[in-house]
């Protein structure tokens, strides 16, 4: 045995090992995992499990979808102007919008492919199930919509999509076409009117000429007066027009007032250029960008249905928007109607004056001035009426919206369930999963579990890891374990902590009085006593075993030496030493029992008499190992810390607890006592995860059992 590497004892009265003993390895997520691997394996194969699972139990739904260009270039109905303005931002959204509503739904419903499809079958509403399976969204640079449907059936989806995109264009072509209708009746009916009125004012002129035949009405102008009674009736003229153009507008509003996506297409159709609409747009905008998000969101949850909570929140807030913009928009048509009532009834007070002053200042002429300006004017609002006529039918034959379909819904798709993402998502969530849970059993299990975790709890080196010894009910069995079979692994274990036992020296001499304690009782503590003392004895040492647990002590039972005469009986003055110390069977192995249990234990043990004893064993024996009681029930162990020259702490695999040790250990360094390090009594035996490649042929292994063996109890 080599004994010529130093030792020393640092700052805390800790022993410093040789080889980086004390040197554990920082704890870390690394550790924990490595330490619960088969948990985070575990976690991995159930993960993995369920998604296959998932994959095999699933429906698989196809998807179908069709692209659509949507453009506003259809000249406007009432006004003199074509659609040269750009595009509103909310107008593709819009038209998504109508393509998912009920009446498109409902007119797509009487088409074959969806009327008969199996996807639609025992379904009690399906406009629901179709707007469940439908999805309908805008390209943010360009003028494109994608419209998709998805179904458990291949066959069905592409028929389904194509028969919603055709029940959409029909719902356009029959929108423009009822509000041509209803523009076209008004304007029809006042040019009837205007006809009547042309041709009664005509007659009138042509009596007056007959009945006047001496004055001369050709190249005539009038006086200023009657210019200006001309250019009164010309504006009273053009502002009847607006008029009824604003009356138009707001009664064609009023008839398309409750579906506020129509609305909001006729009031983009009207505007003028750099107008805004009404109702809130920003925040429209801002909840359907919520909308999108929840329905993004519960993808895969619950079929692509958002949170019901949100849903119903934010469909409530637009349907709020909704009725404020048509609200707003009709105000909007009615106060421009009402500004052109009274324009008309300013001028027309206006031209009645000019009317009677011209009447006043030249009778005849100002009646010609007048029939003849009347006649003019209703000719003119004749032939304006006549060209609104025109360019309704254009923009009816026309349409307001050009849609023209770019790729119509073909070969369906599998979109669900997505394999691959599927088995990732398994295989991703599987180790987070098990690290997460190792994490937890961690930080909730007070119990020691590694050399590493006894080094970050404690500052201790572990001094080595004895393994489990099996059932073995014999007390002298276990405690003698070294003699009875010196070629085990148990044998060797103890040997190593012996070696490291004999580098802990803080005066260039090997220590004498080891005390050998643990923080509670069933640590393991006298069984490592007795095997660590023979094999001190084995390696040429002599050695005494001072059992000095006047609690419950046990070294005779293992050594089967009487107990009659002992420690107490010594302190007691009652025997020699020669008397109570009594020889083991093995060769330089003494024994100095309990003796009789003395009724104050801690102050035989706090005497002076006892630390005599121990100065005057150190002059007979090479090694000094106590028994000692465990520290936190009784002060023993303490005092007997503070008279050795090492301290041993027990603890035992999967049972000690780290707080329970932690409390021990700062006892002990209270009293001054010198820690050595800690021995792991009882390690669980893995097979070859514990042991593996360990053999008494291959000593340079030793050292990284002793620094560095884990005592897992994953």
């Amino acid at each position: 045995m080599s004994m010529g590497q130093s030792t020393s004892v640092n700052s805390n009265g800790q022993l410093a090992l040789p080889g980086g003993v004390n040197q554990g390895v920082p704890g870390g997520i690394l550790q924990t995992v490595i330490r619960h691997h088969k948990m985070v394996l575990y976690c991995t194969i159930a993960t993995l499990a369920a998604a296959m699972g998932y994959i095999a139990i699933a429906t698989p739904m196809y998807e179908s979808h069709a692209r659509l260009l949507v453009e506003e270039t259809g000249p406007h109905l009432l006004t003199d102007s074509t659609s040269g303005e750009p595009k509103s931002e909310t107008f593709l959204p819009s038209q998504c919008e109508i393509i998912k509503s009920d009446p498109v739904l409902k007119e797509a419903l009487l088409s074959d492919a969806v009327k008969n499809s199996r996807t639609l079958a025992k379904s009690g509403d399906p406009v629901s199930k179709l707007k469940k399976l439908l999805a309908a969204d805008s390209g943010k640079k360009d003028q494109m919509i994608t419209v998709a449907f998805r179904t458990p059936y291949p066959d069905e989806a592409a028929p389904i999509v194509n028969a919603i995109v055709n029940a959409y264009i029909q719902d356009q072509v029959n929108s423009t076409h009822s509000k041509a209708e209803q523009v076209l009746n008004v304007l029809n009916i006042q040019k009837k009117k205007q006809d009547d009125d042309v041709e009664t004012q005509s007659k009138s002129l042509v009596e007056f000429r007959r009945t006047h035949p001496a004055m001369s009405f050709e190249g005539d102008k009038g006086n200023i007066i009657t210019q200006r009674l001309a250019t009164l009736y010309t504006e009273l003229t053009n502002v009847q027009i607006a008029k009824m153009e604003a009356k138009s507008q707001y009664e064609a509003a009023q008839q398309v007032m409750d579906d506020p996506a129509k609305i909001r297409q006729l009031a983009g159709m009207q505007k003028k250029q750099g107008d805004s609409l009404p109702g809130g747009e920003k925040e429209r905008d801002e909840l359907r960008a919520q909308l999108q998000a929840l329905e993004l969101k519960g993808d895969g949850n619950d079929n692509g249905r958002p949170n019901a909570m949100g849903r119903a929140q934010i469909e409530q807030a637009l349907q709020k928007l909704d009725k404020k913009f048509v609200d707003e928009y009709l105000s909007v048509l009615k106060q421009e109607w009402v500004a052109t009532q009274i324009k008309e009834k300013d001028l027309q007070t206006a031209y009645d004056e000019q009317h009677q002053q011209a009447l006043t200042l030249n009778g005849d002429m100002a009646e010609f001035q007048k029939l003849d300006t009347d006649l003019r004017a209703a000719q003119h609002y004749s032939e304006v009426l006549e060209n609104k006529i025109k360019e309704v039918n254009v923009s009816e034959g026309a349409g307001a919206l050009n849609i023209s379909i770019r790729e119509a819904g073909s070969e369906s798709e599998i979109v669900s369930p997505d394999k691959l993402r599927t088995l990732g998502g398994g295989l991703m969530f599987g180790p987070l999963l098990g690290i997460i849970l190792a994490l937890i059993r961690d930080w909730t299990d007070p119990r020691l579990r590694s050399s590493d975790d006894i080094t970050r709890s404690l500052g201790l080196a572990v001094m080595g890891t004895v393994p489990n010894m099996g059932d073995q009910p014999n007390i002298t069995a276990r405690g003698q374990a070294v003699f009875l079979d010196p070629s085990s692994d148990i044998a060797e274990a103890y040997r190593i902590i012996r070696t490291v036992i004999y580098f802990g020296d803080s005066t260039n001499g090997r220590a004498k009085t080891t005390v050998i304690t643990s923080a509670m009782p069933g640590e393991g503590k006298t069984t490592l006593v007795s095997n660590l003392a023979i094999a001190m004895a084995q390696a040429g040492e002599r050695v005494l075993i001072l059992d000095a647990d006047f609690r419950k002590p046990a070294q005779h039972a293992i050594f089967k030496i009487s107990e009659e005469v002992g420690l107490s009986n010594y302190l007691a003055g009652m025997n020699t030493l020669e008397d109570c110390i009594i020889p083991s069977p093995i060769q330089g192995l003494d024994v100095l029992p309990c003796g009789p249990l003395p009724p104050s234990p801690s102050e035989i043990l706090n005497s002076h008499a006892f630390a005599e004893m121990l100065k005057m064993l150190g002059t007979r024996y090479d090694q000094i190992l106590i028994d000692s009681p465990p520290v936190l029930p009784v002060p023993d162990a303490r005092i007997l810390a503070a008279l050795c020259d090492l301290t041993v702490m027990v603890v035992r695999a999967d049972l000690s607890n780290r707080k329970i040790t932690g409390h021990a250990q700062h006892s002990l360094s209270s009293v001054g006592a010198k820690l050595a390090g800690v021995v792991v009594n009882d390690v669980p035996r893995r097979g070859d995860s514990y042991y593996g490649g360990y053999t008494r042929s291959a000593p340079k292994r030793h050292d990284a059992y002793v620094s560095g063996y884990r005592v897992d109890a994953n």
